[in-house]
């Protein structure tokens, strides 16, 4: 088989090499009738017009599927974009609609009510950041909120839905020796949220623990999720942009469990040497960090 790493000698047939040439070589040589091998049965590699247009489609396809999995998070990223404004436009347009027909008060409270419940069906549907919409919903962050959806999503404070086992498990192996690390372990959450849930265990030297492990993918999505609601929020309801801006910020640092082990054994120093943890008769507990079995 002829190599195609050739001196260009070979692929002009034989000849003196270009570089050795005193008259400049012909450019339907070099470019225009250029052979892959020195048969004289092989066809002519042509360069078309079309060919760099099919290189920019390449490139440009290239950066737009970047963009896509960096800023929607990738297919399922889109997913839930289209599921969120899927329900989120037609409820907008319905509530601009009322807005200006002078709607009686009644007629409000029945749209509450049933787009309050179509919003939670969503954010379970969804979970994610959605989970920490209505959760902001429910605490009535900036007094935005009707007392209808307080109410809806109410149930989003302490009832986030966990992830099954196997994926849990899943993603403790991929940090840590599980079988090694851990003696016993309760597959029954204590408690979940929007990026992560929290389980019972007991190290190998008798030390019970409570880990708490972050959802597969959580961050990508999450920030998603975000750059969707901000870009509905810009034309709906400007007034909570910067909210969602700055919670942006604060989720980003939410996702380092190294850094939280740092802050919270940090806290718990500084608390014992002040009287006020670690102790009988304290005021309080923070559990202790365990920073040789801590991932990010």
């Amino acid at each position: 088989m002829t190599s195609r790493i050739l001196p260009v000698g070979l692929l002009l047939g034989g000849r003196t090499p270009i570089w050795m040439r005193r008259t400049p070589p012909r450019l339907d040589r070099c470019f225009g009738h250029r052979p892959f091998s020195s048969s004289s049965s092989s066809q002519p590699f042509e360069i078309k017009w079309w060919h760099p247009v099919l290189g920019g489609l390449v490139i440009t396809t290239a950066g737009g599927m970047k963009w896509f999995h960096d800023h929607l998070g990738g297919t399922e990223g889109l997913y839930r974009s289209v599921a969120f404004y899927s329900v989120a436009i037609p409820k907008y347009a319905l509530y601009r609609y009322h807005y200006y027909m002078g709607s009686p008060d009644e007629v409000w409270k029945k749209l509450d009510q049933e787009t309050s419940q179509v919003a939670l069906e969503t954010m379970l549907q969804l979970e994610g950041f959605y989970y920490k919409a209505g959760q902001m919903c429910a605490s009535n962050l900036g007094d935005a909120f009707p007392e209808v959806w307080r109410d809806t999503m109410s149930v989003l404070q302490d009832q986030v839905p966990p992830q099954p086992f196997d994926v849990i498990e899943s993603t403790i192996r991929q940090e840590l020796d599980f079988e090694k690390t851990f003696q016993l372990f309760d597959k029954e959450p204590i408690g979940s949220a929007s990026i992560g849930q929290v389980h019972r265990a007991v190290l190998w030297d008798g030390t019970k623990v409570v880990v708490k492990v972050c959802y597969p993918n959580a961050e990508r999505l999450l920030r998603g999720d975000v750059r969707t609601l901000r870009a509905f929020a810009s034309l709906a309801q400007p007034v909570h942009v910067p909210a969602l801006k700055e919670m942006e910020k604060q989720f980003a640092t939410e996702f380092d469990y190294r850094e939280e082990a740092k802050n919270m054994a940090r806290i718990r120093q500084n608390l014992m040497e002040s009287g006020l943890a670690g102790g009988p008769g304290t005021k309080c507990q923070v559990p202790k960090p365990y920073m040789e079995h801590t991932t990010k």
